[in-house]
């Protein structure tokens, strides 16, 4: 997504799929609780939550604009994918965003049919935002933005480390993300998140390939051009000796500044998780 708002929760967006890297492979349910900070404030909160039952998955995040922010800018925001995990990696079945911004809303829902295959609701569309078209022949061999973060981290949580590009196409832009891992990288106690200790540092950078809008300008959030933006880094880590690995930390830039990404809560949920 291009949207200068997005740049923001842009971190929040990677929490979810990462913790799945070391999860069991039974039936579990886990929330995520983030807080996000620009410039020392609280401007946001970012809830995730995670289903793995077998061979599939369903991965939910949503968030909202709070405090002084949250009165000058009403955003909200709920994004979710469902599928399967294959040799080949996650190949989701649906994924859809539910969002507004100051009242307008701003919607995708993908149905993946399998076969390569692929329907596109968009609303408003890509061609009312002035966007220029996503061919078909890119839109295929890619996934949307939750799956193709939980596939990449599935693969470190093997062994493999976070080095590698992944085609993304989230409803209105096809762009890849490429992960480079940073190596291991010890973080300091804080009184804003509930972790201290050894972590992996990933970083990840977005390319748009196509679906850019035809009169781009500088937004709020954005800093400089798409292809200029500045990269998101990620500390992940498990809890405890033999437990998940999780996204601890993440942080990037804005035009406000640094953006930083805690994580407050981790709840195991008690009731078993329904297959996805």
């Amino acid at each position: 997504m291009t949207v200068p708002r997005t740049r923001l929760l842009a971190a929040c967006l990677l929490a979810a799929p990462l913790l799945a890297t070391a999860l069991p492979v039974q039936a579990e349910r886990l929330r995520l609780d983030y807080r996000v900070h620009v410039g020392g404030m609280t401007v946001m909160e970012v809830q995730a939550l995670l289903s793995l039952t077998g061979d599939r998955y369903a991965i939910e995040m949503k968030g909202a604009t709070q405090g002084m922010l949250g009165r000058i800018i009403s955003w909200t925001t709920q994004s979710s994918t469902v599928g399967a995990i294959t040799p080949a990696g996650p190949q989701p079945s649906r994924y859809q965003v539910e969002s507004a911004w100051r009242g307008e809303p701003r919607n995708v829902r993908m149905e993946y049919d399998g076969k390569g295959g692929l329907h596109v609701a968009a609303d408003p569309s890509p061609q009312a935002e002035g966007r220029e078209t996503v061919p078909d022949s890119m839109r295929r061999g890619s996934t949307d933005p939750l799956s193709a973060h939980l596939g990449v981290l599935l693969a470190a949580g093997r062994g493999e480390g976070c080095a590698r590009t992944v085609p993304v196409y989230d409803g209105r832009r096809r762009y890849d993300l490429t992960f480079s891992d940073a190596g291991p990288e010890a973080l300091a106690a804080s009184r804003y998140s509930v972790f201290a200790g050894m972590t992996r540092h990933c970083r990840v950078q977005s390319r748009t390939l196509a679906g850019r809008k035809l009169s781009e300008g500088t937004g709020f959030w954005q800093r400089g051009s798409d292809e200029e933006r500045p990269p998101l880094d990620v500390w992940i880590a498990p809890l405890r000796p033999g437990g998940p690995v999780l996204p601890v930390r993440l942080e990037t830039d804005s035009t406000f500044g640094g953006v930083l990404v805690h994580l407050a809560a981790v709840t195991v949920l008690p009731e078993t998780a329904e297959k996805p």
